[in-house]
């Protein structure tokens, strides 16, 4: 008779990693909602503006960005939950989520940016 096989235990996570996995997913509504109410109303007001927008307004009004955005950070977050140790790649995960929300702000404002410091002159 042989002995039965060990049964291998998930590994434990520690508060550290549930703390990121909120920001995570914090992070993934604000996308959500950035994606969903704030783009198209930042495009609506924008369509009416008049002129070229900057490049990074541009970029961020793409709906690609906001779903390679959320893959992104959505994708990082299942990947640390996978391996053994997932707090540094949680860390990245989130970090990345905090840069594009800045990165989607920013864009949005730097149009009403440049139209006052035309309005301003030299």
């Amino acid at each position: 008779m042989s002995a039965p096989a060990p049964r291998v235990q998930p590994p434990r996570r520690g508060p550290l990693v549930w703390v990121l996995v909120a920001v995570a997913g914090t992070e993934l509504c604000a996308l959500a909602f950035l994606a969903l109410v704030w783009q198209p109303a930042v495009l609506g007001m924008f369509a009416d503006f008049g002129g070229r927008l900057p490049a990074v307004t541009r970029l961020v009004l793409e709906r690609w960005f906001m779903a390679a955005a959320a893959a992104v950070v959505a994708g990082g977050a299942g990947a640390a939950l996978a391996v053994r140790r997932p707090a540094l790649l949680l860390a990245v995960a989130c970090a990345a989520g905090a840069v594009v929300i800045a990165l989607v702000i920013y864009g949005s404002y730097a149009p009403i940016w440049q139209l006052a410091d035309a309005v301003r002159g030299p």
